[in-house]
């Protein structure tokens, strides 16, 4: 009994027999190791349940020792190449297979039994032989490494013992622990194996810089979301660090000309392409990997390689000095006056259109960058693409852009003829209080469409004005050049 493999509460997989080292393998928990006939043992099983149980519990058997092995050590998660044996986590259990193809977004084709299917990579793991010492180990060719750690058992042993071999070549990383190149927090970009400089190159976050290896880190993306969660969160995973690159300065924005070498910003990554036409309205019609798309200007930088810790070709502003942070000045156009206002990249603001169907309305939006001496790149906070997939960016220019508005004390209740801004749609539009309802409710009439809508006291604010650089808030409409009569004719 001192020789039984398994105690109670041991961490096992049990196959079916006959199935051997192609699986599936599935994760049990030992509940009784060994029978009289010393040759099964009772188990729990973790994922299978009981099939006269409606499922509602997990299958309890006994199973052969010759079907069951310890449950593999976890280990560091890694990428895996064409070709290799793996394990693969599909219908409950691990089931032995090959890799055929490295795919997007961490997966992988795995062959089976004359069946291919896609899987994640984190339901992967190398394959390893588990070997028996019995009265046929003898037959076994096996290295002299292996035997000489064990002592001969006597021939009329039934026990079972088990040899995990471990076919880890170390790997070897470039980088020296004294000069391992990100730190904890630093913006990166990353790739998938065998991409190279085409990309594409996902923005992510090191959260964790080098492993025991000191080959790979941990990195949370900033736009890859997880497959697994919905897509409502990131994605983290340990990534290579030769995979890795520092994220590119922000660099002065800049038109492109035919034949430019580019990276292009689609399918939430920076792809390696070339510019083949200039469109109108700052579009380009850009060739990547045999195919032509079209390609917002602010959507393109240009291409430089990561080589010897630098950038290759060098950026303007290494050319001459150290990269100083921009400051922007925005000149404001507000009532036929122009007032100057500054703001650094990432200042949150109102822009407004003068595009049917938006006129009146302010969208809360941030600054992105300087586009040459009037207009600015802004991403909305709240407007999305056509597609639902990501905040929308668009060119604006400098007259159609305000501060955002600061807060004024709470309204215990507004009164009518009081100019405000309702939160409709995603903006806010400004209207007049035309009448007073019970229950902290308005009608709020629009003079850009001739309409009265009802809303509720939360989705109000006092209307502001921004005028020679500063806001100008009044109460009632006649303040603004209106008398009641005026807005009574308006309302007809």
């Amino acid at each position: 009994m001192s020789q039984i493999p398994f105690n109670k509460g041991d961490q096992v997989e049990v196959t079916r027999p006959g199935h051997g080292s192609t699986g599936p393998y599935y994760p049990a928990t030992v509940l009784r190791p060994v029978f009289k006939d010393k040759a099964h043992m009772l188990v729990q099983h973790q994922t299978l349940t009981n099939p006269n149980a409606d499922g509602s519990k997990t299958l309890t058997e006994i199973v052969e020792l010759r079907n069951a092995r310890p449950m593999p050590p976890k280990e560091l998660y890694e990428f895996f190449k064409v070709g290799d044996d793996v394990d693969a986590y599909r219908d409950k259990g691990w089931s032995r297979g090959t890799v055929r193809e490295i795919l997007e977004n961490s997966k992988y084709l795995v062959a089976f039994q004359g069946q291919e299917f896609q899987c994640q990579q984190f339901n992967l793991r190398l394959h390893r032989l588990k070997m028996l010492l019995d009265d046929a180990l003898s037959k076994v060719e096996c290295p002299l490494q292996h035997r000489s750690h064990h002592l001969p058992l006597p021939p009329s042993s039934r026990y079972l013992h088990f040899i995990i071999l471990f076919s880890l070549p170390p790997r070897v990383s470039n980088f020296p622990m004294s000069q391992i190149p990100f730190n904890k927090g630093d913006q990166v970009e990353v790739t998938r194996p065998g991409h190279g400089s085409t990309g594409p190159y996902y923005p992510a976050t090191v959260l964790r810089p080098v492993f025991k290896d000191k080959a790979h880190m941990l990195v949370q993306h900033q736009t890859l979301t997880n497959p697994n969660a919905d897509g409502s969160k990131t994605l983290t995973e340990i990534v290579e660090l030769r995979n890795a690159r520092p994220m590119p300065p922000k660099e002065l924005y800049e038109f492109f000309k035919v034949g430019d070498d580019v990276d292009a910003y689609r399918d939430k990554g920076w792809s390696r392409g070339t510019v083949r036409e200039i469109l109108e309205n700052s579009k380009y019609l850009v060739a990547f990997q045999g195919q032509e798309f079209q390609c917002q200007q602010f959507n393109l930088r240009l291409h430089r390689e990561w080589e010897d810790d630098s950038w290759v070709p060098v950026f303007q502003e290494e050319k001459t000095s150290p990269v100083k942070s921009r400051k922007l000045v925005l000149k404001i156009k507000c009532s036929n006056r122009t007032s100057g206002a500054s703001f650094e990249n990432g200042t949150v603001v109102e822009v407004s259109s003068d595009e049917e169907g938006y006129k009146g309305a302010w969208y809360t939006a941030k600054i992105i960058d300087h586009i040459g001496s009037d207009k600015f790149l802004v991403e909305y906070e709240h407007l999305v693409t056509d597609d639902g997939t990501e905040l929308l960016r668009e060119e604006t220019c400098a007259s159609y852009i305000r501060p955002c508005p600061p807060r004024l004390p709470p309204v215990a209740q507004f009164k009518v003829l009081q100019k405000v801004d309702t939160l409709y749609n995603d903006g806010w539009w400004e209207g007049t209080i035309s009448k007073v309802l019970s229950g902290s409710k308005y009608v709020v009439y629009f003079s850009t469409t001739n309409e009265e809508l009802e809303f509720k006291h939360s989705n109000l604010r006092p209307h502001q004005d921004w005028i020679n650089g500063r806001w100008i808030h009044g109460y009632m409409v006649n303040k603004y050049g209106y008398d009641h009569k005026e807005f009574v004719d308006k309302r007809k």
